[in-house]
């Protein structure tokens, strides 16, 4: 990503506007642009984002922009950050790989959940981590396609 941020703060009227897609690039008094992209955070690490997320940044970084994909209050990086259990992790991992068609459904998933007391961003995390790829309608967890990239 073009812009690695540590502590992300957006106020409340910029995510306003960039959620209103009134304005998806920021043009800074120092001349460097930023795209922004908000989305809610259960969209993160939706399999169809990441992929035009990875494009995107390629073409960011081609033309010396910066590219900030954010909830609002974490970038995508944070969320890569987040610590999670390693046996939620592990659960998951080793249900998709024992699992006949190499998916989880939601119930599936729900059960992994409730056991380890996962929350939302550990789930992002994990398949951040991963590489996995993950549909929400319906919702389908699967290993990482091995022609796909996903470099966030």
């Amino acid at each position: 990503m073009g812009l690695q941020t540590e502590n992300l703060i957006l106020s409340s009227k910029l995510v306003k506007l960039l959620e209103s897609h009134e304005r998806e690039y920021v043009k800074f008094s120092s001349g460097h642009i930023e795209k922004f992209i908000v989305k809610p955070q259960y969209q993160m690490a939706l399999h169809e984002n990441l992929t035009k997320w990875s494009a995107l940044d390629k073409y960011c970084v081609q033309n010396g922009w910066g590219l900030l994909i954010t909830d609002g209050y974490r970038s995508i990086q944070k969320f890569q950050q987040h610590e999670f259990s390693m046996e939620f992790q592990t659960a998951l991992l080793t249900t998709l790989e024992n699992s006949r068609d190499g998916t989880i459904s939601w119930i599936e998933y729900r059960r992994i959940r409730d056991q380890h007391s996962a929350t939302w961003s550990d789930f992002l995390a994990v398949i951040l981590k991963n590489g996995l790829v993950w549909s929400l309608q319906p919702f389908v967890l699967k290993q990482k396609v091995p022609s796909s990239s996903q470099e966030f």
